[in-house]
């Protein structure tokens, strides 16, 4: 229309009719006018694509971007999610999911392709970041779940859940997507002292680095935790063992039976090899006096992790009718449910915490109480009497004895201190190894650390991200950065706080279990994961929060003649003359980057 007082009118009768106007859709074609005044134009106002957004990764910052192709499916969930969700004020580029896992794996990303149904473009992204696939998705302590944008909704997305049913359909259909490459050997070689997860890690991120990767540790197999601490009901040995023959693939070799301090010396590892690294972890449980245990008739004692592996070896373990496990964590649950499954009468599990305090994971406490464990929670262990140890309420120390005749102690790990005298490494104020917490690098140059050894959460993502950012540090050492950063290491973990999306609520869909009559009989796996259709329904449920460069929903899904790629072919650019500003490309933007010209936005 052309700039006078007919034309106005035209345009602003148009754009009555269109705003009142129900389309196909179900909502409002929005019009606005740019001020004649201003602009000298009188029309629709057209939107513009703020490139600070548009096809923007939010793990661009560590880079961490993806190299997993563009695809329709994944685009036409993107702008699902982004339809449905509305907008959301997040502090970072980065998904909240992603921030709080120590692996920062693109968690938006595999869930996407899985709700689209592309399952081997979802494997991808949980493969960029995990050495141990089988294992880590049975026993992932999932700091993921606490940051999901669903939690104050209703639950958060199943996460690991997902992960777990991704690596368990490529272990029936396509195994070899499991198989990390390559890159070509490079002639130097690294020592991994410590063969358990931070170790395995650290040792498959090199040997696919192209480093010479010896790995030593004090057991005749490698595995650590992995095959010596956690029961055969939360990780089988045939996952754990597939995990470890395809670190072992990649040309590590292994040799067992070596103990830093007595068959090896850091002096000599570090005269053989370009650099070490030291991953021997904290397998010494911490101990309990009290007093009244060389009682006659005194329950016997046992420390947690030493009755865990002697079960997992097969080797002799003590007995009890009545066992009572002291502790809270994941050790505490681990040894009390095993109690149950080797003919325990009754188990009782005392620990300082409140229940809801607990540090083991709560869906491992649900299955104990389900199981048949007794809590007696914020209650310290004072004495053994015969037949007996008594426990005192911290609220209101009144004494309460518990019978038994085998007590389990689960209260922490530490390193040996005969090991880590034998390093000559500067210790932190805990007298634990000090290391860089971000390429692991201790006081001693050459050799790095990580894992329990060090400092930090004791998780087995927490370790695996330890030997993962260790192998990038020595490379960086020992190639320099450009080499080194083709393969970013993990981003240090950040627990912002928890935002709360604006959606329409959906139940979480919860894996297959065996039913708790069937567990006490064997130590059968119990969880069985999710089935294709739950994994789907579940992957939809994510909201897709992060930015993400992977995205050309605005073209391929409206087809709109206004929009397209730029010169660059990195963002997209919006013609003016075309758009008459309907705003349905700015609700299916999963990055809210698209906004009305002049807006707040830009």
């Amino acid at each position: 229309a052309d700039d006078n007082a007919s034309g106005t009118a035209l345009v602003m009768e148009l754009a009555r009719i269109f705003s009142s106007s129900d389309v196909q859709t179900g909502r409002s074609i929005r019009f606005a006018l740019w001020n004649s005044e201003e602009d000298g134009l009188v029309g629709a106002r057209a939107y513009v694509a703020d490139p600070e957004r548009c096809r923007t990764c939010g793990r661009d910052e560590h880079h961490l971007r993806c190299d997993v192709p563009i695809t329709e499916a994944f685009e036409r969930n993107l702008a699902r999610v982004a339809a449905e969700r509305g907008a959301l004020e997040l502090d970072s580029g980065v998904a909240p999911c992603a921030e709080r896992c120590p692996l920062t794996l693109c968690i938006q990303g595999y869930a996407g392709h899985l709700a689209a149904g592309e399952n081997a473009e979802a494997l991808r992204h949980v493969m960029a970041r995990t050495p141990l696939p089988a294992s880590v998705c049975r026993v992932c302590d999932r700091p993921c779940e606490d940051g999901c944008v669903r939690r104050g909704l209703d639950e958060p997305v199943a996460i690991n859940d997902l992960k777990r049913y991704l690596v368990d359909w490529a272990e029936h259909e396509r195994p070899e997507l499991l198989e990390t490459p390559k890159e070509l050997e490079n002639g130097l070689s690294v020592a991994v002292v410590g063969a358990g997860v931070a170790g395995l890690s650290a040792a498959h991120e090199l040997a696919v680095r192209g480093y010479a990767v010896t790995l030593l540790d004090a057991e005749a197999q490698p595995g650590g935790l992995l095959t010596h601490g956690i029961p055969e009901y939360r990780l089988p040995a045939a996952q754990s063992a597939r995990d470890i023959e395809r670190v072992l693939r990649l040309g590590v070799r292994f040799e067992g039976g070596k103990r830093l301090g007595r068959e090896l010396s850091l002096d000599e590892l570090v005269t053989r090899h370009r650099a070490v690294f030291l991953a021997i972890g904290a397998h010494r449980g911490k101990k309990l006096a009290l007093p009244g245990a060389e009682l006659d008739g005194a329950p016997e004692q046992v420390e947690a992790l030493g009755y865990l592996r002697a079960i997992r070896l097969g080797t002799d373990a003590p007995r009890g009718s009545r066992v009572v496990v002291i502790g809270g964590g994941n050790a505490a649950i681990d040894a009390s449910r095993t109690a149950l499954r080797r003919g325990a009468a009754s188990v009782t599990l005392a620990c300082l915490e409140e229940a809801s305090a607990m540090p083991a994971l709560r869906d491992e406490i649900i299955a104990a109480e389900h199981e048949g464990v007794a809590m007696r929670t914020a209650v310290r262990p004072v004495r053994y009497e015969t037949g007996a140890l008594v426990v005192t309420g911290l609220s209101n120390g009144s004494e309460t004895r518990l019978d038994c005749d085998l007590v389990v102690v689960a209260i922490g790990q530490e390193p040996d201190p005969a090991v880590l005298a034998a390093t000559g490494l500067e210790l932190d104020e805990t007298g634990l190894v000090k290391a860089d917490p971000t390429t692991g690098q201790t006081s001693r140059d050459g050799v790095f650390a990580g894992g329990d050894l060090v400092a930090g959460d004791r998780s087995v993502t927490a370790a695996i991200a330890w030997g993962l950012r260790a192998a990038w540090g020595i490379d960086r050492e020992l190639r320099g950065p450009d080499h080194a950063d083709r393969r970013a290491p993990p981003a240090l973990p950040k627990k912002r706080p928890l935002v709360t999306a604006s959606a329409a609520k959906s139940p979480r869909h919860l894996p297959k279990e065996l039913p708790a009559e069937s567990r006490l009989g064997s130590m059968a796996e119990v969880v069985q994961g999710l089935s294709a259709a739950d994994a789907r329904a579940e992957a939809r449920r994510c909201l897709q929060c992060g930015l993400c460069g992977n995205c050309r929903a605005c073209i391929e899904a409206l087809g709109c003649p206004a929009i397209a790629m730029d010169a660059t072919r990195e963002h997209v650019v919006i013609d003016p003359v075309w758009c008459i500003g309907c705003g349905v490309c700015a609700d299916v933007c999963a990055n809210q980057a698209l906004a009305p010209k002049g807006s707040p936005c830009h």
